[in-house]
């Protein structure tokens, strides 16, 4: 995108959305939407539990309930971020050329689904709505916040899907095998765990328990799913070049591609990078499910690291050489501009920033810090977070 990319209407709002930053985006006349987004991501990112949730009105007794649907809900995050970034931006995200899937499991029938925001744009749709439910039913865990009873997949136009919606991960906590179902491409898996497992450092309570179960279960699909999605990629690849041979197409067959079970010399085309497990100091960057916006500045941050550390390969793998070649000398880059010093120096600064602010996270590392962090964020909580109306 460039300025010219962006309605005139939507300065107020590309404003607005820029004060949201920490000041650390600098925004630039030529890049208003990505900077607006990367500030979006970086304000929203550490929103405070009351600034997402409110509680359900009823004793612990009532909340079990057999008509008791969860023990929070999220209408301030529906109201106050979901809702106004659609009315705002919403038109101009769904009709750029990136294309967003969100994956929602359907506890009922046990099935899980890629709400494919093409749907939004049929006509008679509520593009709005559309784009809301798919967003709030993959957040949505059990016991924590309710199903939500309609999605819009585009099967059945604005009818929608009824059923009990929740988060995709319920099934399928980092979906490569189905982003490998979508192209014939390079795959690029973002896991927000460790590889290793996630620990979860407070168990005490109903909540914890049942989300620390549901993380800890999800955290041993991921191996499973990625080493399945890298099977199924070169299964696919194998029939591609079987049907290239019939018909004599040999696009369709990659060099060195011989049979589903045979040897593969072509270059791997899924990669997966995880949080690393040198993440530190455990407790702080991997908690469980929380919101708390010390423990999720320290994760925007450990990606930050991650992107950082892996970025030669990461690009590389991609094949998106103009990065690189802009930061050193020798990486031959087909329309590059070669080396860039203010460029490499940005990307060193950027670096330093990230490693400096991590270093500061260090203090939880002395006895009792953690826990008199926890307990104060407790107390905060319980006197800010509201009950829910209606």
């Amino acid at each position: 995108f460039t300025e010219s990319a962006a309605p005139p209407t939507l300065g107020p709002a590309l404003d607005a959305c820029m004060r949201k930053g920490s000041g650390k985006v600098a925004a630039r006349n030529d890049r208003p939407l990505q900077d607006c987004g990367l500030a979006l991501l970086e304000h929203n990112f550490v929103a405070n539990e009351w600034e997402l949730l409110c509680a359900r009105p009823g004793t612990a007794l009532e909340l079990l309930k057999p008509d008791a649907k969860s023990l929070l809900r999220f209408d301030p995050l529906e109201r106050d971020q979901i809702d106004p970034f659609l009315r705002e931006f919403g038109a101009l995200a769904r009709g750029n050329a990136f294309l967003r899937t969100t994956m929602s499991a359907e506890l009922g029938q046990g099935v899980l689904v890629g709400l494919d925001e093409r749907a939004c744009r049929l006509a008679g749709m509520n593009a709005d709505a559309c784009d809301r439910e798919a967003v709030l039913a993959s957040v949505s865990e059990p016991i924590l916040a309710p199903s939500r009873p309609r999605v819009f997949s585009g099967l059945r136009g604005s009818q929608g899907e009824a059923g009990l919606w929740l988060d995709g991960g319920l099934q399928s906590v980092n979906p490569a095998a189905r982003a490998v179902g979508y192209t014939d491409g390079k795959v690029l898996a973002l896991n927000t765990f460790r590889a290793l497992g996630t620990p979860v450092s407070d168990l005490k309570g109903l909540t914890p328990l049942a989300l620390g179960t549901v993380i800890t279960i999800g955290t041993r699909l991921i191996g499973w799913e990625t080493s399945y999605a890298g099977l199924e990629q070169h299964r696919r690849r194998a029939h591609a070049c079987e049907l290239g041979r019939m018909v004599s197409n040999t696009s369709l067959c990659p060099a060195g591609l011989e049979t589903a079970v045979g040897p593969w010399a072509a270059a791997p085309s899924l990669m997966s990078v995880s949080v690393p497990d040198d993440i530190a100091p455990a407790a702080l960057f991997a908690t469980g499910y929380t919101f708390d916006p010390i423990v999720m500045r320290g994760l925007f941050l450990w990606g930050e690291r991650t992107m950082l550390r892996s970025r030669n390969e990461v690009l590389g793998f991609l094949e998106w050489c103009v990065p690189a070649a802009l930061e050193r000398s020798g990486v031959a880059c087909p329309g590059g501009e070669g080396t860039s010093s203010a460029y490499a120096a940005a990307v060193q600064s950027f670096e330093t920033r990230v490693n400096t602010e991590i270093e500061g996270y260090r203090k939880y590392e002395v006895p009792g810090a953690w826990k008199k962090h926890l307990q104060e964020r407790k107390a905060l909580v319980s006197h800010r977070l509201t009950t829910c109306k209606g």
